[in-house]
């Protein structure tokens, strides 16, 4: 058992003061500031402010969806979509999410955790639950494609998507399901960033579990991402960074206006259920 572990089940039998794992999870991410990792400084500022962010601690209090106001649609007909079920595999049909074992840091739920984060973004400046058009609205704009092939870079008005086959996007995501960590310290670095996410939310309850976990897989999936936009076959601690800036970059401003700018209303206006 790892030294934090041990820490961390000491606190729960024990119900020490959190100051205790907060600052041993503290103390561990600054140590790695040693490693002059590029941008490291960037990801400390907002961790440093992530516990007294009022819309992080928020984003959870609205559920991604409601009853009846999803979206259904053929994943067929989306070769984007299609490439990323057909790359990915059925690793995420195993019931525990075991990294270590499998090596497969990437699967189809990560991919769907990415979904989740714009989803999570919208709730939150509409102050409501997603409703059916603007579920199909983020469905089938490109925001999801944007984010993977260009990561942070995003929004940035000068990028355009390549057009790729369907081979192509199941080529692509087979890379992304087969990537792995460069070391175990790029390894050890993703889950000291973790941890001080984790402390900077409640924990208490379901919902800031439910979706401290979902934010931790749409990060592997972007950190993933990362590695592969920049021609790695595999994660070094500043893909960690850039993975963890993005999904802060998602989760902490307004996505609407882009979302919509990536969507083509005309295109889908007679599209109402794809099944």
């Amino acid at each position: 058992m790892a030294f934090g572990d041990f820490i961390r089940a000491v606190k729960a039998d024990l119900k020490h003061d959190d100051s205790i794992v907060e600052d041993y999870d503290w103390d561990r991410f600054i140590g790695f500031k040693k490693f002059d990792i590029n941008r490291f400084d960037e990801l400390l500022e907002i961790l440093e402010n992530l516990s007294v962010n009022e819309r992080f601690s928020s984003l959870h209090k609205f559920p991604v969806k409601e009853d009846g106001n999803t979206f259904d649609w053929n994943m067929e007909k989306t070769p984007f979509y299609n490439g990323a079920v057909k790359g990915l595999g059925l690793s995420h049909m195993i019931p525990f999410y075991m990294t270590s074992i499998t090596h497969k840091l990437v699967d189809a739920k990560s991919i769907a955790t990415t979904f989740s984060m714009v989803q999570m973004s919208f709730n939150y400046d509409n102050q409501h639950f997603l409703t059916y058009e603007e579920d199909k609205t983020i469905t089938l704009s490109f925001i999801v494609e944007y984010l993977t092939f260009f990561v942070e870079d995003f929004d940035n008005p000068n990028n355009h998507l390549v057009k790729r086959s369907q081979k192509e996007y199941a080529d692509f995501f087979k890379k992304l399901h087969n990537i792995f960590w460069e070391d175990d310290k790029v390894k050890d670095f993703e889950y000291a960033v973790y941890s001080v996410v984790v402390d900077s939310t409640d924990g208490g309850n379901l919902d800031d579990q439910a979706f401290i976990q979902t934010l931790g897989r749409a990060v592997n999936y972007l950190i993933g991402c990362s590695a592969l936009k920049e021609g790695r076959d595999c994660i070094t601690c500043e893909d960690v960074v850039i993975g963890y800036l993005t999904v802060f970059k998602i989760i902490l401003n307004d996505m609407r206006p882009l979302v919509y700018s990536l969507y083509d209303e005309e295109k889908w206006a007679d599209e109402s259920n794809w099944k």
